[in-house]
């Protein structure tokens, strides 16, 4: 009888050992998903703004005469928050949403001062390509498409709004990614995340890396 004991012990403890040991796995061998934010430097939208303001201004001055004396830009953005599902090891699907704000400053010759303001926001979904994903370290790509709602407001001795909507894209022939689970980012491109793009991202370890 104490034999039993013993043997229907020693079954239960080894039963409760491996339903504590066992984990429950995707059946990607690496992590699937991943989050970030960033800000960006110069988005088209941007260069679009300062680009069309300076040349615009330039053809109203030859005729008019009206001489901008100062201009100034302040830009705010693109401020970037992105989500990545990776169906391959070294592909990935997902989205973006941007925000900026960008703010025009005049001062004319007769010292007379207005502004324009312009807000975007930006959806883009987007497919990232890694030319190397190890665990600590990642080279990669990516493009995207989507569309830009954008909403201007003028002011001077009156008010004036509008709004529109426009092609976005995102074209980053070169990025980085430092670090584990929480990582440093760094992207190279043109488009609606900007020249430069920096942020930090998060990715979703459910497994050792690299174990199936």
């Amino acid at each position: 009888m104490r034999n039993y004991i013993v043997i229907l012990t020693l079954f239960a403890l080894t039963l409760s050992f491996n339903k504590v040991s066992a984990r429950v796995y995707s059946t990607c061998p690496y992590p699937q998903h991943e989050v970030g934010i960033g800000y960006g430097y110069m988005s088209t939208e941007q260069f679009s703004i300062e680009f069309a303001d300076i040349i615009s201004n330039s053809i109203i001055n030859s005729f008019t005469g009206s001489d901008i004396k100062t201009r100034s830009y302040q830009f705010i953005g693109p401020i970037s928050i992105y989500y990545k599902y990776f169906f391959k090891e070294k592909l990935s699907i997902g989205g973006s949403f941007l925000v900026s704000s960008n703010k025009i400053n005049y001062e004319d010759k007769n010292n007379l001062s207005y502004s324009a303001r312009l807000n975007t926001f930006s959806i883009l979904p987007r497919l990232d390509f890694y030319y190397i994903r190890n665990p600590k370290f990642a080279l990669y790509g990516n493009i995207g498409v989507g569309a830009v709602l954008m909403t201007s407001r003028y002011k001077n001795k009156t008010d004036y709004n509008a709004t529109g909507a426009a092609f976005a894209f995102q074209v980053t022939p070169i990025a980085m990614r430092i670090g584990r689970e929480f990582g440093l980012v760094v992207e190279l491109g043109i488009g609606s995340h900007g020249l430069a793009n920096a942020g930090f991202s998060y990715r979703h370890y459910d497994r050792p890396w690299g174990i199936k």
